[in-house]
């Protein structure tokens, strides 16, 4: 049953991807009858195949798409209090403990089997019709029909989005972590054109699946940004046409932090983070996470401080307790701007918006609600949950501002999400992110920066540049290397043609965003 499913969806993509499927389950379902010599073996082996080929079905109907090892990888990684979230958000949690009660049934009764299954000369014709299929794969590209879109069974198009074969994709992204070196920044050297003497502090601040358009400095129509909108237009920037680097959070906060174009990114590859650079010239770099400690880990993010959820600020004692709210990083925050260090980097990676969105915030944000409509919906109540999410980051915001007001230095907030989420817009079932074509809303995210007053004073005709492209077309990669232009800062291979204090900045052509498989696809922010 798992395999007719699997197979159906595959049929919807064309006959490339369900011939694909055939042909690696051939491969596959033979191996296990070379092997197995008798019926309890092979009972194990199915039931094990079938937990996967379940698995691939449900993630593929979540995400409009079959989910590749990068997906998987993250599901396998993510931790239990992130993962029964997960399965609620999404009506999962109920067919989790009917899967778990399948299973078991099923290993019960495979403890059961007995009997031979084949004589020796059949698991010779086996062999030969795997060699046989393995053939074909390896010559498809000389096949009449092997033409777009008919991926070769054995390419990365092929091999890595179809079930059982994604497994060994799964497996060598694992082991390319695990293996890879770390990054060398020995060679980085950065100067400054002119270093103020005053202290300086500059705080990025990552968004997790915000969407550009549920911000009321964003034109939306309910107030979810109060705060944000009572500042000046002079020291505060919202830039409208933004795009993150990829609609998974491992892919996105790597492009963001390294500025590696999502076209030239690689999973396994190691690269200097911004943090990197601004160690470099000379700041206390602090990261400071309500996520997991694997993200920043993943990233390869080096600072002087490091401290993230499950290693430094605790985990939840107990299965169903809600994750941290992002204003318990706020007191970490008052201790690094205490420190005597002259300039400051900090980076606060927050929970943000993600779902399950009611959890996001304490009681007192929840504002924004349509039970007095008749016809209450569950898409109603999940936008109002998101609404109110907002609110909570703009107040979370605003707190990191009034901060640094309070301390009278060089200071300016950076604020930027990774990607956005679907909220079952215009009549679509689609929910989340990460699904396999990256549609608008997840792609379109907000990207806010205020400067104080001793910052625009410092940095005047960088500001005044910075200000003009705020109807851009921008990357989230854009950042990093806006960021250390607008600080003056020259180091080896500059893209300054990447920076938005350049008055010749235009949005390079051709430029992509990463999907959850790994495919660059084509931008949809307008």
């Amino acid at each position: 049953m798992p395999a007719f499913l699997i197979f159906s969806q595959q049929l919807r993509k064309g006959p490339a991807m369900a011939i694909t499927y055939l042909l690696f389950s051939l491969i596959f379902l033979g191996s296990i009858l070379i092997l197995s010599r008798n019926m309890r073996r092979l009972a194990f082996i199915t039931v094990f195949y079938s937990v996967g080929a379940w698995i691939f079905f449900v993630i593929n109907l979540k995400h409009q798409g079959v989910p590749a090892a990068l997906l998987i990888d993250i599901i396998a990684t993510s931790n239990l209090s992130e993962a029964i979230e997960y399965l609620h958000a999404t009506g999962l949690l109920i067919w989790l403990f009917v899967f778990l009660f399948a299973i078991g049934s099923a290993i019960w009764c495979a403890s059961k089997m007995r009997g031979d299954l084949l004589p020796s000369n059949w698991r010779m014709n086996v062999l030969a019709l795997n060699l046989a299929a393995i053939a074909l794969g390896l010559h498809w590209d000389h096949l009449p029909w092997a033409t777009p879109p008919f991926p070769s069974p054995v390419s990365d198009l092929g091999a890595t989005q179809v079930y059982p074969s994604a497994i060994a994709k799964i497996l060598q992204v694992s082991i390319e972590k695990m293996t890879s070196q770390d990054v060398d920044t020995t060679h980085i050297v950065v100067r400054r054109r002119a270093i103020p003497k005053q202290d300086e502090v500059h705080v990025l601040v990552i968004g997790e699946s915000s969407r550009f358009d549920r911000w009321q400095v964003n034109g939306y129509t309910r107030p979810t940004s109060p705060f944000l909108a009572k500042l000046d237009d002079s020291e505060f920037l919202s830039f409208k046409r933004v795009h993150g680097g990829g609609n998974l959070t491992i892919v996105a906060v790597p492009i963001l932090l390294t500025g590696v174009l999502p076209e030239k990114y690689q999973a396994s590859a190691r690269y200097a983070t911004i943090l990197d650079y601004m160690k470099k010239a000379g700041f206390m770099t602090a990261w400071l996470s309500s996520q997991d400690a694997q993200v920043g880990a993943q990233a390869k993010v080096r600072a002087d401080l490091i401290l993230a959820r499950h290693n430094n600020m605790g985990q939840p004692k107990y299965l169903f307790e809600r994750l941290p709210y992002d204003e318990e990083l706020l007191p970490l925050l008052d201790q690094v701007l205490e420190f005597s260090h002259q300039k400051k980097f900090i980076v606060l990676h927050t929970t943000g918006n993600h779902m399950d969105y009611h959890l996001r915030y304490p009681p007192r944000f929840a504002q924004f609600s349509s039970k007095q409509d008749n016809l209450y919906t569950q898409r109603q109540e999940l936008q109002d949950s998101y609404d109110n999410s907002v609110l909570y980051v703009d107040w979370f915001l605003d707190q990191v501002i009034q901060k640094l007001k309070s301390r009278n230095v060089i200071s300016t907030m950076s604020f930027i999400a990774d990607h956005g989420d679907d909220l079952y817009d215009h009549g679509v079932q689609r929910f989340g992110h990460g699904s396999s074509d990256s549609s608008q809303y997840e792609q379109h995210i907000p990207y806010f920066k205020w400067g104080s007053e001793g910052f625009r004073q410092q940095y005047a005709s960088q500001w005044e540049q910075l200000s003009r492209h705020q109807s851009a077309a921008i990357g989230a990669e854009n950042y990093f290397h806006t960021m250390l232009d607008l600080l003056d800062m020259q180091y080896p291979l500059q893209r300054r043609d990447l920076s938005l204090v350049r008055t010749d900045y235009q949005m390079r052509a051709n430029a992509k965003v990463l999907a959850n498989n790994g495919n660059l696809v084509e931008i949809k922010v307008p």
